[in-house]
């Protein structure tokens, strides 16, 4: 996995982190990539509240696979939404 995390402050020093995180279907395991991530957004958290996760997490939320319910799991646990609902490639 690859990432870049941000602590930002804000207007009226309001402070959040923000993350941007690729994940490589190819060589990043999902099981592998929401344990590493999960263990570093518990850390973040810890420090400020506020977390903006942004990227190409590269799993196909349109299947009910084990590997996509547990990445819907990690979202709910972190209050983390999906802004796209569409596919974004279409192969």
């Amino acid at each position: 996995m690859e990432s870049l995390c941000l602590d930002v402050k804000g207007n009226n020093s309001v402070y959040f982190i923000i993350c941007a995180c690729y994940r490589s279907p190819t060589k990043c395991k999902p099981t592998d990539f929401l344990c590493s991530t999960t263990n570093s957004l518990e850390l973040m958290y810890n420090t400020r509240k506020e977390l903006i996760v942004i990227g190409d997490l590269n799993f196909d939320l349109l299947s009910d696979n084990s590997e996509t319910i547990k990445f819907k799991e990690f979202c709910d646990q972190f209050q983390l939404s999906n802004s796209i609902h569409k596919p974004t490639r279409v192969t």
